[in-house]
């Protein structure tokens, strides 16, 4: 836990730190071997999708049960390869869930999957809290915004900090709440990394 621990504040402040850089990916031939390629001086390689979810969803467990939240996990059982920075990687979704357990109701349920969807993988946290209100959505993502009555104690950077590493890593995130879904469903789309082709 203690390692863990210690690679989520690495996390936590490469995240913030991407708000004063510029790095950007360059695009990989689908056949071509895997050559270094760098977020400011992070490297970027394949990596399991499912695995770095799966894991993270675990740290998080303690906290969910805290409020009696049933969290559940599925994701294909063959590799879910995309290319990317573990760690960046790691602290959006731990933004998110940690979103999903400080709004989702107690005794409620949060579903966390990664899904294959033609040329994307999609990791998909959906909450059955009290959602966000219609005239909230447009502004979720700027930074420093918090939601009106908020009942969380953070800094109003978390999904600031999501859609930035999306960005970074060229993934749609779509966010469905208010009138359109009961709590808040969010998704990202992550493009597939083939390896040698297959």
């Amino acid at each position: 836990m203690q390692g863990t621990s210690r690679n989520y504040l690495l996390a936590a402040v490469a995240a913030i730190v991407l708000f004063a850089s510029g790095g950007a990916f360059g695009q990989a031939p689908a056949n071509a071997p895997v050559k270094p390629k760098f977020i400011g001086r992070r490297e970027i390689k394949n990596a399991d999708l499912s695995v770095i979810t799966k894991e993270c969803a675990k740290h998080w467990v303690p906290k969910a049960l805290s409020k009696n939240i049933n969290m559940t996990f599925d994701a294909p059982t063959y590799p879910t390869y995309i290319l990317c920075d573990e760690t960046l990687i790691w602290e959006l979704i731990s933004n998110l869930l940690s979103n999903a357990i400080c709004y989702g109701r107690y005794n409620g349920n949060i579903d966390v999957k990664i899904v294959d969807d033609k040329d994307v993988f999609l990791i998909s946290i959906k909450d059955d809290g009290v959602g966000i209100q219609d005239d909230e959505l447009q502004h979720i993502f700027k930074r420093f915004y918090r939601i009106s009555g908020s009942a969380g104690s953070g800094c109003g950077l978390g999904l600031a900090i999501v859609k930035e590493i999306a960005n970074i890593h060229k993934a749609n995130v779509t966010i469905i709440s208010g009138s359109f879904c009961e709590g808040t469903s969010v998704k990202i789309a992550f493009k597939k990394y083939f390896i040698n082709g297959t």
